[in-house]
């Protein structure tokens, strides 16, 4: 029979080899997982390529060009919008369904993939009339789709990074970032999209003012219009990172 020691000698030798062999699977697994979605990533960028500026036209760094929307929705028919934001990935199609399932794992062209889509909630109006209006993106470890919005947690590159732009097939429009916010699926950013009741966009805009991480001082009322790029970043989805535009016509 062994000593008492001896038994927590081998206790400890097993409980090491076993992390060892659990840092091993970890390793493998997320290098897979990594490897799949840059694979995907490829695949992506292939079904949905960039569009170029107009021949001859120059464009402000946070702009891609004019859109060839007739080029775009032959690929993508339910496209209502392009968005880019500089420094970043993102630079995607913006699509919409009659529900906030469909283009989670199809593309905006319509394959299937774990990527999705860059899509709007179904409660808005796909013309960006509303007041408050939510896009959804998942949050890739490779930085595609929405997951480069977590960069702006760093108050640097969120002072740095002022504006995006957004273009429909009405409009071209400037977007003033002032917030960047981590908040759950369940909050207020995501309860109501429809204001009616006098008051509720003052309230709705304190809101915003006190539960943000960082927050940039820029003139906003009830007559603006929003914007909310919105990911997951837990395990369980229920967490969300947002970072809210103000939507100016140019």
């Amino acid at each position: 029979m062994k000593s008492a020691p001896a038994m927590r000698r081998a206790l400890r030798r097993t409980v090491r080899d076993m992390l060892i062999v659990a840092s091993v699977l970890c390793m493998i697994f997320g290098g897979g997982m990594l490897w799949n979605e840059l694979q995907e990533s490829a695949a992506s960028d292939y079904e949905m390529p960039t569009l170029p500026a107009a021949q001859g036209e120059t464009s402000p760094p946070e702009s891609p060009g004019r859109v060839n929307w007739g080029s775009l929705r032959g690929g993508a028919p339910e496209a209502v919008a392009w968005i880019t934001v500089p420094e970043t990935q993102i630079n995607y199609p913006v699509v919409q369904w009659s529900d906030n399932q469909h283009y989670l794992e199809i593309t905006a062209s319509g394959q299937p993939s774990r990527y999705g889509a860059i899509f709007m909630d179904y409660r808005n109006h796909g013309d960006f009339s509303d007041f408050y209006t939510v896009l959804y993106g998942h949050n890739m470890r490779s930085g595609k789709m929405f997951g480069n919005l977590k960069l702006f947690r760093d108050k640097k590159f969120f002072d740095r990074v002022r504006y995006g732009s957004l273009q429909t097939p009405e409009k071209t429009y400037r977007l003033q970032f002032f917030s960047f916010a981590e908040t759950y699926s369940t909050g207020e950013y995501y309860r109501n999209l429809a204001f009616f009741v006098p008051g509720e966009k003052e309230d709705f805009l304190a809101m915003l003012k006190k539960t943000a991480g960082h927050w940039r001082e820029i003139p906003l009322g009830p007559q603006d219009r929003i914007l909310a790029l919105s990911t997951c970043f837990s395990a369980t989805g229920d967490q969300r990172t947002v970072l809210l535009a103000k939507i100016v016509e140019m």
